[in-house]
Order: structure tokens, then sequence, then C-alpha cells
């Protein structure tokens, strides 16, 4: 309240702000202070205030840049991403696959491809879930499908636009718009114990 504690700026400085703040956002002053922005309180068709001396932070090739960033997936996915990463869908829930690691007790390390949020949706509760998916064998896949010796991320990008799961069977869709449907096999693997004695052979 006025008079009942020392002010922090001086009366001049006050009503300058006051005055600068009316025309920065097309209000009077009234009773000594700035009407707030009517385009904050009122909906419709009330337009908001053109602000001439105001600049967009963003060039115009700023913005055409970050969207390009994406609209290419090569460039959207960070670079320490997994060479599968937002490229296995789920055809049930929509949702992307998840990246896994697992680390056994020899101490050696897979990746598998999830489904975390199939259960979560309402409509994909019960419905050919994907199973967990290894991640080597999900790349012998697509070196099988598009004919290649080994797994090569970049002629994956340029060939397949993604890969959908439905159970157990997985659906690559390539650029030129024909699928090629496989079922997935999981591959075995030997465990091992920490001494480093092998429990089973490799399959």
């Amino acid at each position: 309240m006025e008079g009942t504690h020392p002010a922090i700026i001086s009366r001049e400085v006050f009503d300058r702000a006051q005055k600068e703040m009316a025309a920065r956002y097309g209000v009077e002053v009234k009773n000594g202070r700035a009407e707030p922005a009517g385009y904050l309180y009122h909906g419709g068709d009330y337009e908001k205030p053109d602000y001439h001396f105001r600049r967009p932070q963003w060039t115009e090739e700023q913005r055409r840049r970050h969207a390009e960033m994406f609209t290419e997936r090569e460039k959207a996915v960070r670079p320490l991403c997994h060479d599968l990463s937002l490229f296995i869908k789920c055809e049930v829930c929509g949702q992307n696959l998840t990246g896994q690691p697992r680390k056994f007790a020899d101490g050696t390390r897979e990746l598998r491809w999830v489904c975390f949020k199939h259960n979560k949706k309402a409509h994909a509760a019960g419905k050919a879930r994907p199973p967990a998916m290894q991640d080597k064998v999900l790349k012998k896949m697509v070196a099988e499908v598009l004919d290649m010796e080994e797994f090569d991320a970049g002629a994956m990008c340029g060939r397949l636009s993604h890969i959908s799961a439905y159970g157990d069977m997985l659906t690559f869709h390539f650029h030129d718009g024909h699928t090629e449907t496989r079922k997935y096999i999981p591959g075995k693997r030997g465990y091992r114990r920490k001494e480093g004695k092998p429990c089973r052979e490799e399959g």
C-alpha cells in the first residue's frame, strides 16, 4: 500500500515504466497504471496488436534449417542413438520400439527392442504385443531382406522407410511402396558363468 513502506523506485521511474508498457502493448494508462493487454484475456476474434519494434528471435534461414532437421530421420536422431532407433513401430499401439540394454553374468551385453507402452493403450492391451527382439537378429533380418552381406544403417535408411511389428511378424516398408514380411525367430545364446566356463554351447 502506498505510504506504508519506503519506495523501491521513484515515482518518476514508475510513471515512465507504465507509459512504456502502455505503448508496447497498445493499451491506455488509467489511474497511473497501464491496463492489462487485452489479448491475454479475450478470445474469439480479438487480435493481438502488431508490435513493429519486436523482431522474431529466429531468422527465416534458422526456421528453414530447423524444419529440415525434423523432416529427415538421419538428422533428427541423436548421434548416440542406436541404428534402429525410431525405425521399428508397433502396428497396434503405434509406438516406436525402445532399445533396452542387458548385461549378463559373464559381462557380455546385448540390446533388445521392446514395446513398453503397448499395454498402457486401451485399444492395444492384450493384442499382438511384439516380443523382446534382439538387435543383432533384427540387423541380420534387415541384411537378408535387402540382400546385403552385412547390415548397413545407411543402406537401410536409403531403401526402407520403417519396419512395423505385429506380434512376431515384421513388415519391411520400402520407399518405393512395396513391403516384405518376415517372422521374427529369436537367436540362441550361450550363457556363461562368472568364471568364464560355458554352461552350454551357442546354437
